[in-house]
């Protein structure tokens, strides 16, 4: 539980800096289903349709289809 909080610490720190590393959303939106935080889940997608990167494609896709697995 502790080394989660710190990685979601750590990895919505990221996400808020612009980070466009797809792994930094995905694996922070697995933390937030883990924890059955799917709101949080929904802000990063919102966050990740701002991105101005090739990558945003995949990460929208991604986070998506894990909110849609409850």
């Amino acid at each position: 539980e502790g080394r989660d909080d710190d990685a979601i610490s750590v990895l919505s720190y990221a996400v808020e800096q612009g980070s466009d590393v797809s792994a930094s959303f995905i694996l922070l939106a697995q933390l937030y289903h883990e924890r059955n935080e799917l709101s949080k889940i929904n802000r990063l997608i919102d966050r990740a349709e701002q991105l101005n990167s090739l990558s945003k494609i995949r990460i929208t896709r991604e986070l998506t289809e894990l909110l849609n697995k409850v």
